[in-house]
């Protein structure tokens, strides 16, 4: 991969892979933990015993996501800008080529809506849905909904595609 990028863009990608693993990884621990403690709060009748239990599973449950797209949004997206217009930049413009983007599209909002479900869980507690299938059913629209339109309206680059910029750069030297 050294031949295919300059070191400065290797490490901008390096970083950027490294982070989205571990924020991903602090997402779905923070979301399973969220289930555990929603299973055992209903299995020992715990939350009739601790009323703050259920803001705090609301709270604990979205703390993941937050961290995620707060990191997608803000960090991440500086530095695929710092990123030069080679390699990453042709992959990208490629996968546009080839009808990759819905399937990204689909990807990112699958990974934010299982990531939801344990706030929809915890929100179906807290507002005794129960077997009330109607409201279960709109719930799960809504986090639906909510984790498609982010993968959507995601920012383009700023700098537009050049693939003649090792051209230019090439003559100027």
């Amino acid at each position: 991969m050294r031949e295919n990028c300059s070191d400065v863009d290797c490490l901008i990608a390096g970083r950027i892979n490294s982070r989205e693993s571990s924020t991903l990884t602090f997402a779905t621990v923070s979301a399973s933990s969220s289930l555990v403690v929603l299973v055992l709060a209903l299995q020992s009748n715990l939350e009739a015993s601790y009323p703050w239990l259920e803001p705090v599973g609301i709270i604990f449950s979205l703390l993941g996501f937050a961290y995620r797209e707060a990191t997608i949004w803000s960090i991440d997206r500086t530095e695929y800008e710092m990123l030069k217009a080679g390699k990453l930049k042709r992959l990208l413009e490629e996968e546009e080529t080839r009808g990759m983007r819905y399937a990204s599209y689909l990807r990112r909002s699958l990974v934010r809506f299982f990531l939801l479900l344990p706030f929809a869980s915890w929100l179906a507690l807290s507002w005794n849905f129960g077997a009330n299938y109607l409201c279960l059913g709109l719930l799960m629209t809504v986090i639906g909904l909510v984790s498609l339109i982010p993968s959507v309206i995601e920012p383009k680059s700023k700098q537009p595609i050049n693939r003649d910029a090792r051209k230019e750069s090439a003559g100027d030297g």
